[in-house]
């Protein structure tokens, strides 16, 4: 994909993202959630620089106690550079459930594997904008 490409499509999910967290805000989190639109979860973490509370709408997968999300844009993606320097954080799941955990790069190949397509069957219409073509079934 060109950089213009994903320029465009970085552009596109920063302004989706905050009107996810504006309904989000709302409290129709789990109103949202469903196969087309995709299962989505706020994650919380503190800003490396700034100290200061950061929001991010993720699709994510749970699989036994832990709950697995994607840094769609690599190793740069914001929310994952503020867990890698403090990685307490909390999950805003949409049944109502909020998590206070600590958040890691899995490094098991296998378990990255199988919980990437798993979070990506569950984005819903987020894996055919950012993968035109994919299908992760």
């Amino acid at each position: 994909m060109r950089e213009s490409q994903v320029a465009r499509i970085r552009a596109f999910f920063r302004q989706l993202n905050r009107f996810m967290l504006l309904l989000w805000r709302l409290g129709l989190g789990r109103s949202m959630a469903g196969p087309r639109t995709g299962y989505v979860m706020v994650l919380t973490t503190t800003g490396r620089r700034s100290g200061q509370r950061r929001l991010a709408p993720l699709n994510f997968a749970e699989e036994g106690t832990s709950v697995y999300c994607l840094a769609g844009f690599g190793k740069r993606t914001h929310w994952l550079l503020n867990m890698q320097a403090d990685p307490k954080c909390e999950l805003w799941l949409p049944d109502g459930r909020r998590l206070h955990g600590h958040g890691s790069l899995v490094t098991d190949e296998r378990l990255r594997i199988e919980m990437t397509r798993k979070i990506l069957v569950r984005a819903g219409f987020a894996t055919k904008v950012a993968e035109p073509g994919l299908d992760p079934l």
